[in-house]
Parts: structure tokens; sequence; C-alpha cells
């Protein structure tokens, strides 16, 4: 045991190098002690990191970046921290230029940049942590393997007081970075995107993507709880915008992601300057589990196409999204457009307001030769303006024309549509199986408020296309032998309004227990949350003075407003805490709460709160929060500590005897 216990102890010693110090730098640091008595610049401190050392850095505002001369080691890092309990207290204008070092952490300090340059990290990066950053402006990142991005914001920089342009990159695409490399088993968790593109601001090319998984082999990715807002500005491209584009990448896991692409003018027609989201180009065993991907002013296709362009889509598919939810308001379709190959679409809903006649809600023009197509307890509701010519197709269209050994299931789902106008071939699926391969479809649940004859549009083995119902006796069934125990009947959601829409089945819905081992056909629902973004961090919360009154003390406290999202719009709710010890994130709950705040206004508003009742002779602490009405909550406000004098002596009191 004792031995045991000496080797345990020599691995603890070795796994932290004897040198390995704490070096104290500030904004007006000189010298070389890099002491919390003499701090140093942030320049000596860089020089001479070493690995294991933690670079603490006072508040204030910085010239120089974090950017050590050398790395850290494995289990031994060079860690740059600010203050936890204000992130925002440690300030760099842009933080660019690095671009070899590993095992480097970053925590807690923001870059605010007025240009857009944000934090620029180019080359090949290794086993990097960075927690609690705050970015005003682009996030580059190059290569970054083993490392770890999380709780972190990143939002448009303040350009002349207004919002401007930012990008999201990974990847190591030569544009708008240099150099770079493939990114593997690496995990953003829990982060804060918000993106903004502006007329004229494109790195690369006139649909440049305002977010970028591509350019360099990304494997073993985890993205977890992530919130993308990606708004494109009027005028922002002169043809096809494009939110986020992911891209060759393969076995990587989304979970409980916001993807909201949206168009902050809400007027594009198709093919004039749309918005489309892009999920292709070499995506192969990927999966999304329980995102919301969600688009506002689109009307261009998205593409979930895991075949890859153009000379190998033979090694790439077998991607899945389960459990997502995918939202569409005046928007475009969700298409495979280099077709399928093993995908699968499982327990998901696809909601639209609009989208181009041949294309769907849901579209698959082709499954491969090489692989097959699986959809399977889904909801596809289709809330098409008639009075828009090229709206008027069905809610799913798959095609496979080719012989394969790979199957095609198309089961247990509801396909719902709420437009009481036809044309000539308009149903509620249209649908061609041609060719040897296997197909499984049946149990679906059709309903078509044109009637129910307009289920199904449908031809088999290269027949002509006719409109029918589903079940036995029916023409489609008959030449198909498919569909047999689907059927028409109203799926009766618990909410079949659009903007409101809830997939939950009320007891009289045909869809409860008509499903594949008397499971209730459709998906079930989901929590969908569309505001992801917090309110700012206040930064200006700040007291005229105090006045004793008996045994207490009265003060004035002051602070400038923020917005719903980030610094835009009006905050629900703030939050006014005090205590007599420090307050921090962590215990700001535990805070005495302050009453009869005044209603939050639009941001950047100046309001007051004159705090009565305050207790003399300690030092009292208060910091705030704005909160949004779903219930994001922004980040604590910069702590402020009221001195507090001892209550007057007594009238006729004598201080000597």
């Amino acid at each position: 045991m004792l031995r045991r216990l000496a080797v345990l102890i020599a691995a603890l010693v070795l796994a932290t190098p004897a040198g390995a110090v704490t070096r104290f730098v500030s904004p007006t640091g000189s010298g070389t002690a890099c002491t919390s008595g003499s701090p140093c610049s942030m320049t000596q401190a860089n020089s001479v990191a070493a690995p294991g050392d933690v670079i603490s850095m006072a508040s204030g505002s910085y010239s120089v970046s974090p950017n050590p001369t050398g790395s850290g080691t494995a289990g031994n890092p060079i860690e740059y921290r600010g203050d936890p309990n204000n992130w925002s207290g440690v300030v760099f204008s842009s933080l660019t230029g690095i671009n070899s070092q590993d095992n480097i952490v970053f925590r807690y300090f923001t870059v605010n940049s007025t240009n857009a340059a944000g934090m620029r990290l180019d080359g090949q990066l290794d086993n990097w942590r960075i927690a609690g950053v705050i970015v005003r402006g682009d996030l580059l990142i190059g290569g970054y393997n083993n490392g770890t991005i999380e709780s972190c914001y990143v939002m448009p920089p303040l350009v002349g007081g207004t919002l401007g342009h930012n990008y999201l990159s990974f990847g190591g695409q030569a544009c708008p970075i240099n150099g770079g490399g493939a990114i593997a088993n690496t995990v953003l968790r829990q982060n804060n995107f918000y993106l903004r593109s502006e007329a004229g601001h494109q790195y690369c090319f006139s649909a440049d993507p305002i977010v970028k998984f591509y350019g360099a082999m990304k494997t073993n990715l985890t993205l977890s709880r992530n919130r993308f807002l990606i708004v494109m500005g009027p005028g922002s491209d002169g043809g096809s915008k494009r939110g986020y584009y992911l891209a060759e990448m393969d076995d990587s896991h989304f979970d409980h992601n916001m993807w909201m692409v949206k168009d902050s003018a809400n007027t594009c027609t198709y093919g004039s300057g749309c918005i489309t989201s892009r999920i292709r180009d070499h995506f192969n065993r990927n999966v999304f589990d329980t995102d919301t991907l969600w688009t506002e002013g689109s009307g261009a296709p998205n593409y979930l196409s895991s075949q890859g362009e153009p000379n190998d889509r033979t090694t790439e598919g077998d991607s899945k999204w389960i459990n997502c939810y995918f939202y569409n308001k005046n928007g475009g379709n969700w298409e495979f457009s280099w077709g399928a190959r093993d995908d699968s679409l499982i327990n998901s809903v696809f909601v639209s307001d609009s989208h181009r006649a041949e294309n769907a809600v849901v579209r698959v023009p082709s499954v491969a030769a090489d692989g097959g197509f699986f959809m399977d307890h889904c909801t596809v509701a289709d809330y098409s303006d008639p009075s828009i010519a090229f709206v008027n197709g069905p809610p799913v269209e798959i095609t496979s024309n080719s012989s394969s050994s790979s199957p095609v299931t198309v089961t247990n789902n509801i396909f719902y549509r709420q437009m009481t106008t036809t044309g000539s071939n308009t149903a509620a699926e249209w649908i061609t199986l041609a060719g040897s391969r296997t197909y499984t479809v049946n149990n679906n649940l059709f309903f078509y408020r044109a009637g129910i004859g307009r289920s199904i549009y449908g031809s088999w083995n290269g027949g002509g296309g006719a409109l029918s119902n589903p079940g036995t006796g029916s023409t489609w069934t008959t030449a198909s032998g498919k569909d047999a125990n689907s059927k028409y009947g109203s799926p009766r959601f618990a909410d079949s309004t659009f903007a409101t829409f809830n997939p939950t089945l009320t007891a009289s819905s045909a869809a409860i227990g008509m499903g594949t081992f008397g499971t209730d056909a459709g998906a079930r629902q989901f929590s969908v949350q569309s505001d992801f973004t917090p309110p700012a961090a206040i930064t200006t919360l700040g007291y005229t003075g105090s006045s004793v009154s008996g045994s207490t003390a009265t003060m004035t406290l002051l602070w400038y407003t923020v917005g719903d999202d980030d610094l835009v719009g009006t905050a629900a709710n703030q939050d006014l805490r005090w205590s007599t010890a420090p307050i921090t994130s962590g215990n700001f709950a535990s805070a005495t709460a302050i009453t009869g705040l005044p209603s939050p206004q639009v941001a950047g508003t100046l309001q007051v709160k004159t705090v009565t009742g305050m207790p003399l002779n300690q030092n009292l602490y208060f910091a705030i929060r704005a909160t949004d009405e779903v219930g994001n909550v922004g980040a604590i406000s910069n702590v402020i500590v009221v001195q507090q004098a001892s209550a007057p002596l007594v009238t006729g009191s004598s201080v000597c005897q």
C-alpha cells in the first residue's frame, strides 16, 4: 500500500512542472516580477509563460493579446484567466496571430472589436479549452483538435453605436483565414453564437456563408446545446445568402442545438437574394438528435444531402435526424438536393408555410442506387399560401428510380396539408417507386383539406402517375402493393395553428394506434424555443452615494438597460440583488432581491432605483441581471461595493469621559 501511495505521489509531482507559477499581469504592468504586488505587462508574461503557468489578468483594457511564445503540455496547459465573476472585466480590442501553440486555456475575458476582427486562431491548434469568453466580432478557427469551446458568447460588434457584421468559421478554410487544418475530437457546448451579415460584407465571395463548418475534414465533433442566431441584413448578398454551411464532417454528433436563420427584412421571394442553409458535401454518419432548425424569410431550399460533390458520392451518407424540429416561416423547403444515401428522418416534425411547387416541404429527388432512405414516425405539416404561384407542391416528395439492395422505408408518418385549393397533381404525398429494390411504404396517415381523393400522387415501376387514396382497394395500393394499412383522416393536433403548431395528438385523432405494432402515427411533441438569445450583461451599475437615517442607510443605484436579444429590444425583467458578501454568478440567486424595480425600457435607457433600509457598519455588494420573456438569463452585471458609514452618535453623548 505504501509503495503504491509513493508511486501516486511521484506521478502527481511529475504531472505539475516544478516551475509552474501564477503570473500576474495588468494593463499598466511593468518589470519582470509578475507578482500580485508588482504585476508585469502582457508582453512580459507572454515571453516567459511556461507549461502549467496561470496568467492572472487584472481588469482593464489591454493593447497586447494573450499569445505565449511557446506551448503548454498535456495536463499542464498555459492558462490565461480573467475574473470568473466579471467576464467583461478584461478586454482586448482583438485577438489574432495565434497559429502554432498547443495546450492553451482562455477563460473569463472579452474581445470587443469595432471592425469585426474578433478572435482569430490560425493554424493547427491541439488540446485547447476556451470557456467563459465573450467575443464581439468574428470567431475564426483553423485546426482545433481535442479541444473544447463552452459557455462562450459570440456577438456582432458595435460599429458607430449600431450592430455590425461578424462570421463564425471552423475548419481551416483558406479564406478568410490562412492555414489551419483538420478538426477532430472537439466539443462545442452551451455556447451562444449571434452572427449578422450586412450589405457589402463577404470575405470570400458573394454568397459566403456566415457560419462555416467546412474546408478541412472534421471528425468526431460534438455540438451540444449551442444556440445559433444568424441574421441577414437587407442587401447583405446580391444572390443566394448562405446562413450556415456544414460539410466535410464524419461521425459527429449534434444534440439539443438551435439553428435559426433569419432575413431581417423577411421579404425574400424565391431566387432573389434568399437565405439558404446547407448540410451537404461529404457528410457521413452524422447524427442530429433533438436539434431545432428554424428559418424565417428564406424562400430558398435548405439542403440536407449527405452525399458529396462531385468526385465521390459512394462513401458518404448514413446520416440521421432524430427528434428534430424543422420550421420554415416565409421560408423554403428541406431538400436532399443531391439525393439520399442511407439517410434517416426519425420522429421529426416539419412545418412550413411556403415552398416551391417542385420542391415540397420535404423533398428527396433521388434515392441513391447504392443506398436507401428511411422516414419513420415523422409529421409534415404544409401551410402553403395558395395565392403564391410557386407553393402548391406536396408536403413530401420522394423519388426512387433505380434498382438497389438498399431498402426505402416510409412508415408511420403523418402528411398534413391545410391548403384547400388543388392543381392537376397536387397531393399530400408525391412518390415515385421504380426498380427492384425493397420498399416498405405503409401505416401512414394522409390529410388534405381539398379532399380524400388527393392523398397520394404516385407512380410504380414506370407506370404513369395518378391521384389516389391509400388503403386496400385504392388505385395506388392495387398498382404498387403499398399503403394497404395507410388511411386518410384528420390527425387532430393539439394545436394546428401554423405559428404555434403542436403535433401532439388529441383523443379523437385518426393517427392513434394506426402505426406498426399499435403505435401512433406521427412524431411526438418536444420543446421548441425560437428565442434563444439572452439579454446582454449590464456593465454600468453604479450608485450616487448613501445617506444614514437612524440605524439604516439609503442609496440610489443606477444603470443603463440592455435588450431582449443581447443589446437589441427590451428585456422582460431585471433582477437586482444585494449581499454583505461579494456577489458572484454562483451565489447571485442566494443574495437578497430588491423589489419595486422600474419596468425595463428599450436598451440604452438610464434607470434609477432608490434602496432604503440597508444595514450599517459593513460593506454592501450589489449586482443586477436581465431576463427575456422566455426565460433566457443574461450574465450578472459588474458588482459594485458600497462602503457603509457607522450610525450617527446620539445627541449629548461624549466621546471622552
